[in-house]
């Protein structure tokens, strides 16, 4: 068989893959000349949260219950081996090697695992570092930075507050939501260098030292006006990234325009982030080095995202470089670069399938692949040395460095014939490794030099300051090109406490003469000036007047960023206020009413009067500020609206906060409705309008009205989902905008769109009348229109109307599986015979509230005997057994069943467990299946295995004869311990199996999987609109699709626009016919292994 081998930069050779799949064979597309393989499949790895590469560049992955390294020993690019390297009780959302050393976030800690006294291996219980909960907004991924340090990347699950502040020049002091922490190599302080994220769950370096990362979105509320898609950020160093809450469900993310807030590098969309990695190698062309790699879990995808350098920041566009095409299931969580300069790509997570796939470039037939030179020399090895910050890369140019000394790094910085990422490497290498930069070397940098060395020079003072070196940061500061401000700016914040150097002295005049158009630049100085010691700010401050200013928002933010948000009410009031006085240009105004808020308290999110009003209101009360506030008020009705679309959303928000009473405010926001103004900008201001107090006009009702209901109409086609939070948000403001125009309702009503399946959730604000009228409006729409679309909430509306009317259109409904549940509540108010049989149906569903109204209604009609009636009871109470807590439901089953046959069971339950509830009920089972064995498969649900026949043949089996290892064997075989052990476990855990239930009950269950279900192995139903049926657990649910486990190595993903129906079942994953062909002595055999998988103490 014949093996590529690629040179590279190290000057070693790596073999590839052979070529044995196409990336489309595996369900993947990817660009033309890329080579998708399988590596590792779930049999060695399920369920892969996070990867990396150890020191020898070899896979390790880590799951529920394991961290394991991936092996290839046959040399065929496949691995072929796992082996467990180390235990973990949760699994880790983050790993990286150092040496033999491994960092890992999981089990509620970001640790250590030190390495073993064997090569390869790892001391089995971890040191702990620093807390972080594990969750999937918890801990995520860490890394070894270019200044030696580590870098710790949270969610805002994480924990991650003032605790984790533990260093005195800490860039965030009280950090919010999801951040990025930075440890020395000891690990044994920290400081928070970022915050305002979400939830990214990875983040790398790219050959400029910048960070960049992949924040998450709560997709329930698309297209509302606080959205925030997932999006890519280059992270701003001491900057707030906009999100403000914790927790998995709504909240609120600042928009990146604020002043305060760093600017989004690029907004995706929809999805849900993971694995990130930077291309700094070679084996891809040249198009792709240098760029990021971003995977996006909910989509099956992995964008690459080309960076170019604009201002301090860059720009990008990102393309789709891998996706999975047509139903096949492709989840990748972590993304990392080979020492051959390929990709290992991991998937899994949520219970899914797990598999690594390789991804290389082997060509397009129209160009040879240009690679760079061969390093000539040590010092070249270290300096070019491929993804330099991996543990693989480190292993091969660390120990170079240290053999070589700072001298040649030295010489490097300072050599013009060298390459600019040379000479950065070298300060790098000189920052980690030797302490970092000596004066006469900082001197020796001439203005000529390339711009990004100066910035990596002043990074560098910043990280290890050389005393003598002080004098030299603020003139850097001075410079023209934005990323070597940003960076002395940042060296200077990072020692702006430090009072015995020499530097200090000369911040407030670096500061002062600082004017940018660049917001990273103007964020850098606000939070410098804001660090100022107490002296030098009071005498910034006297100078500072706003008329001759250069840049009075810096000085206005740093004033504001000196204490906690609302603590020196008085001044930034007054100084928010001046400056939207004397301010002209939108942008001006549009920073000058975000200080005036920050100055009043800033946003209500954590106990606003309803959710949706939490942007729309403070924390604080007004009183001792009305002056400052009217003020405020005349200035923005001055030019209010502007047509600036920002500016004018901030002043509207600004009027809702302080429910300005102002007469002609509502007619202004009224304006802002038009047939062409998008659905998020209507709910902005429909919003904005509930919280105003000027009078309503004549027409007011009706502008409203017309507002509302176009809503949906212009959301048509633009992907809403049943996962949105659009009509919740617009109940809570309805109230509100009814109680300060009543006649709103009578307007609702009487338009011409009103009656849509889209408005059904409007009229729970209505008074009960109103609400009759609307149901005979809906009813009557629903007798017309066959394909109306019918909900819960349309069912709950027309049960307000007399039972005659509503009844028989709810029937005609009984064919749409999704709605049962909703019709049976319905109809078991008040139950009539012709119903009977939707009650007993009804006793399968997986809703409890669902369950007890059928028993009560079957309690209600007239009694009847007949077996068939009887049969759904015992299958009920079969099932109940399994359901230990539902005492309550078991009393209603018993004592309908009691009626129903006549028979008089005493039951009293003595144990809650499984096993003991069933002999409990075992009387009634045994009764049944003796008087109608006929119905006995109805009664189990096993209808398709012959109990006699099974009985009969577990009599004949040899119990005492069975050998464990034969029956291992047959375990796997069989195919159970793909569902029953490891990370995937579709199925319960069988440890202990043999202990919990007796040897009758446990082949019971295998071989009949199908008739006692616990709810969280029930599989889900789902069927397309081309008439696709799948059968699955649902692994993950979002507003855009279902990712169904459809069987232990297979997933599919079905797009929410695809489904015609999705509902609950009865039924197991599990197949039936899985003891099919076994002889009496195989059985035995397995029963024995059964025996031997005890709980570990």
């Amino acid at each position: 068989m014949m093996q590529r081998l690629f040179p590279t930069c190290l000057g070693i050779l790596v073999f590839v893959a052979p070529t044995t799949f196409a990336a489309d064979d595996l369900g993947l597309h990817a660009p033309p000349g890329f080579r998708v393989t399988l590596y590792a499949d779930q049999e060695l790895a399920n369920d892969i949260y996070a990867m990396t590469l150890d020191a020898d560049g070899r896979v390790v992955v880590t799951s529920e219950g394991w961290i394991k390294r991936l092996l290839d020993t046959k040399g065929t690019g496949r691995a072929d081996k796992a082996e467990v390297i180390a235990p973990t009780r949760t699994g880790g959302m983050g790993l990286c090697f150092d040496g033999g050393d491994l960092y890992f976030c999981g089990d509620g800690w970001f640790s250590r695992y030190h390495a073993g006294k064997t090569k390869g291996t790892l001391e089995p219980i971890p040191e702990k570092l620093l807390p972080l909960n594990f969750s999937e907004h918890g801990g995520h991924a860490m890394r070894k930075g270019p200044d030696g340090y580590w870098y710790v990347l949270g969610g805002n699950n994480s924990g991650i507050d003032q605790r984790h502040v533990t260093r005195p020049n800490s860039p965030v002091k009280k950090p919010t939501a999801g951040a990025l922490l930075r440890l020395p190599p000891d690990c044994k302080t920290c400081e928070v260098i970022a915050d305002g994220f979400r939830n990214p769950y990875d983040f790398d370096f790219n050959a400029d030292g910048e960070i960049f990362t992949y924040d998450s979105d709560v997709e329930a509320d698309f297209f509302l006006p606080w959205y925030q898609p997932t999006r890519l950020f280059h992270i701003g160093y001491g900057g707030n990234h906009g999100w403000q809450v914790t927790g998995q469900g709504p909240g609120w993310g600042r928009p990146d325009y604020y002043l305060d807030t760093v600017d989004i590098l690029y907004p995706i969309g929809r999805g849900s982030p993971t694995g990130v990695t930077c291309y700094r190698h070679d084996q891809f062309p040249e198009r792709y080095r240098g760029g990021l790699f971003a995977c996006d879990w909910t989509f099956g995808r992995v964008y690459f995202c080309p960076l170019t350098p604009t201002g301090a920041t860059y720009k990008t566009k990102p393309e789709v470089f891998l996706e999975a095409v047509g139903s096949n299931g492709f989840d990748p969580t972590d993304i990392v670069v080979a020492p051959d300069g390929s990709l290992f790509i991991s998937m899994g997570g949520r219970k899914t399938r797990g598999a690594v796939y390789h991804v290389e470039y082997v060509g397009d037939g129209k160009a040879p692949l240009q690679r760079r030179p061969a390093p000539k020399t040590d010092l070249d090895k270290v300096l070019q040395a491929p993804q330099p910050l991996d543990a693989w890369s480190r292993a091969k140019w660390e120990p170079l460095a240290r053999k070589l000394g700072a001298k040649p790094f030295l010489e490097a910085i300072t050599d013009e014939k060298r390459t600019e990422a040379d000479r950065v490497r070298a300060v790098e290498v000189l920052t980690e490794l030797f302490d970092g930069l000596p004066r006469p070397t900082v001197e020796s940098i001439r203005k000529a030099y390339p711009s990004l060395v100066h910035a990596r020079v002043a990074w560098s003072l910043g990280r290890k300051l050389d005393p003598a070196c002080a004098a030299l940061l603020p003139p850097m500061a001075d410079k023209g090109d934005k990323r070597l401000r940003v960076k002395a700016l940042e060296a200077l914040a990072d020692h702006a406490a430090d009072p015995d150097r020499e530097f200090v002295r000369g911040m407030g005049a670096v500061i002062w003469i600082l004017a940018d158009d660049d917001k990273r630049v103007r964020q850098a100085e606000a939070r410098l000036a804001s660090l100022l010691l107490d002296y030098k700010w009071t005498n910034l401050r006297l100078t500072s007047d706003f008329s001759v200013h250069p840049e009075p928002f810096s000085w206005a933010l740093a004033k504001q960023l000196r204490h906690p948000v609302g603590e020196n009410l008085a001044a930034d009031v007054h100084t928010a206020v001046e400056l939207l006085r004397i301010v002209g240009t939108a942008r001006d105004r549009q920073d000058a009413i975000r200080l005036l808020v920050r100055s009043l308290g800033d946003f209500n999110l954590k106990n606003p009067s309803a959710e949706v009003y939490g942007p729309y209101s403070l924390q604080r009360s007004l009183k001792g500020y009305e002056k400052e506030v009217d003020d405020a008020r005349r200035l923005i009705h001055g030019w209010f609206p502007s047509g600036d679309e920002h500016l004018d959303m901030e002043a509207a928000r600004f009027l809702a906060i302080v429910e300005d009473d102002d007469d002609s405010t509502p007619a202004k926001v009224a304006a802002m409705w038009t047939p062409k103004s998008s659905a998020t900008l209507d709910m902005h201001y429909l919003i904005v309008y509930s919280r105003l107090r000027g009078k309503r006009d004549g027409k007011s009702a009706d502008q409203v009205a017309d507002a509302i209901l176009s809503l949906d109409r212009k959301l048509e086609g633009q992907a809403q989902r049943n996962k949105q939070n659009w009509n919740a948000r617009l109940v809570e403001i309805l109230p509100e905008l009814i109680k300060k125009d009543p006649r709103l309702t009578d307007a609702l009503l009487q338009h011409k769109d009103f009656v849509r399946a889209a408005h059904v959730a409007l009229t729970e604000c209505f008074d009960e009348a109103h609400r009759r009228d609307a149901a005979r409006l809906f009813l009557s729409a629903v007798k017309k229109d066959d394909d109306f679309a019918w909900s819960g909430p349309l069912i709950d509306l027309l049960s307000l109307l007399p039972a005659a009317e509503a009844r028989p259109v709810f029937r005609e409904q009984w064919p749409n599986l999704g709605l049962r549940d909703a019709l049976l509540l319905r109809l078991a108010d008040k139950p009539e015979e012709v119903d009977r049989e939707r009650f007993l149906s009804g006793l399968e569903s997986s809703q409890r509230q669902v369950v007890l109204a059928c028993l009560s209604a079957l309690a209600e009609l007239p009694r009847d005997e007949e077996p068939r009636l009887i049969a759904p009871l015992v299958r009920l109470l079969r099932q109940l057994t399994l359901e230990p807590k539902e005492r309550e439901v078991r009393k209603q089953a018993s004592a309908l069943l009691n009626r129903q046959s006549g028979q008089s069971f005493k039951l009293t339950e003595q144990g809650d467990d499984p096993v003991a509830l069933k002999r409990v009920y075992q009387p009634v089972f045994a009764w049944f299946d003796e008087k109608y064995p006929k119905w006995t498969a109805a009664a189990q649900g096993d209808a398709d295995e012959d109990p006699a026949v099974w009985t009969k043949l577990l009599q004949t089996v040899p119990w005492d004869k069975g050998d464990a290892r034969r029956g291992e064997a047959l375990f796997r075989v069989r195919a159970c311990a793909t569902c029953h052990t490891g990370g995937t476990r579709l199925g319960p855990d069988l440890t202990a199996v043999t202990s919990r239930f007796s040897r009758a009950d446990l082949f019971d269950a295998i071989i009949y999987p199908s008739r006692d279900v616990a709810p969280p192995y029930r599989v889900t139903r789902i069927e397309t609109h081309a008439g696709q049926v799948y059968f699955g657990i649902v692994a993950f649910f979002s507003a855009d699709g279902v990712i169904l486990q459809t069987g232990a190595a297979t997933t599919v993903r079905v797009a929410t626009p695809e489904i015609a129906s999705q509902s609950p079942t009865t039924r197991s994953l599990m197949p039936n016919g899985l003891l099919k062909g076994l002889k009496p002595e195989d059985l035995a055999d397995l029963f024995s292994y059964l025996q031997t998988l005890k709980a570990s103490k």
